[in-house]
């Protein structure tokens, strides 16, 4: 697994977004939304979401004692303006939190983590770094897929994880886990991303030949 903090974790103004992320991203999991895992009592932030119905990118999930810590983590999520979640249970009994985040708010902060993004060809086709205002100038700016799975899940973790003064929810989520208060928490699959991967990956082209292989989007990935 690729670790999030390789990742545009230099702030635009030069800080770092947080405390270390080492330890908790060399442990990340990716796992698929569904199944048993399904979403209740969503609650959007002030702003509507924008990002598609039942996309999910980060779970927490909290032992099924542990009820109240999942209520008062959802509550402090919730408290930051464009973050959005829903609960959900498993057959165990565990608790689920699940966590996105308004279109708005992902262009907010991958300005501010100098996230990358391709221009399109009338700007000269570049990879540049995102700007809130020459938003328009980027290819796929309207669509939902711009930000892709690895995007999404980092700058949520910056989120989460920043000071409240800051921006953030400030969950400390390395710590929550080594108290175990946090049972796990980590960023959840993409099942389109998924699909198209696979379907390029066993095309009749690329059985045969491997030149043909999605190698740079499987790393991607």
């Amino acid at each position: 697994h690729r670790r999030m903090s390789d990742i545009g974790s230099t702030m635009k103004d030069g800080s770092q977004p947080g405390d270390p992320m080492t330890p908790f991203t060399a442990r990340t999991r990716q796992m698929e939304s569904g199944g048993q895992m399904t979403p209740q009592n969503q609650r959007k932030g002030s702003a509507e979401p924008t990002s598609p119905s039942g996309r999910w990118d980060w779970l927490i999930v909290f032992d099924q004692t542990r009820r109240s810590e999942m209520e008062q983590t959802k509550q402090t999520v919730d408290n930051v303006q464009g973050l959005v979640t829903a609960t959900g249970t498993s057959s165990t009994g565990d608790f689920f939190l699940y966590i996105t985040a308004t279109r708005e708010l992902f262009e907010l902060w991958a300005e501010k983590l100098m996230i990358k993004k391709l221009m399109k060809k009338q700007y000269g086709g570049t990879l540049e770094t995102f700007s809130l205002e020459h938003r328009d100038r980027f290819r796929g700016i309207h669509r939902d897929t711009f930000f892709n799975s690895m995007e999404r899940a980092k700058v949520l973790y910056v989120v989460l994880d920043r000071r409240l003064d800051q921006g953030g929810a400030e969950l400390r989520m390395d710590l929550q886990r080594k108290n175990k208060i946090f049972k796990a928490a980590f960023p959840l699959h993409e099942p389109a991303e998924r699909r198209d991967l696979l379907a390029a990956w066993l095309s009749k082209r690329t059985i045969w030949d491997f030149r043909y292989h999605p190698i740079q989007a499987m790393a991607h990935y």
